[in-house]
């Protein structure tokens, strides 16, 4: 097996488990649907190939985007400040418990990208 067919498996992996995290949190499954997204991020090994994962995914294609249009208006420094307080509000809504919190601040920091 070459080395571009192993990425590509990751690769197909990767969406498949992004896929399920989504239809996971639809449920209401919310601690899985983090674990699986987690563990996407974990198998792409960079964030690079995880954020063009994402974009490629286009998971909510809401009419009305408001985090799409707000991207628009603020400036590069601002948004990475954005997504760096929302990992912070995950990562303690995981310690705390509240997996619905964590997985909505997961999912909102993917449409910064």
């Amino acid at each position: 097996m070459t080395n571009n067919e192993s990425s590509k498996e990751y690769m197909i992996s990767s969406m498949m488990l992004l896929k399920s995290s989504e239809s996971n949190f639809r449920k209401g499954a919310y601690k899985e649907a983090i674990y699986e997204r987690r563990k996407a991020r974990e198998i792409l090994g960079t964030e690079e190939e995880f954020i063009a994962l994402i974009k490629e995914l286009i998971l909510n294609n809401s009419k009305y985007n408001l985090i799409a249009d707000y991207k628009i208006r603020i400036n590069e420094r601002k948004r990475i400040q954005i997504m760096k307080h929302l990992k912070e509000k995950s990562d303690a809504q995981y310690s705390s418990g509240d997996y619905k919190g964590c997985i909505r601040s997961l999912r909102r920091i993917e449409k910064y990208f």
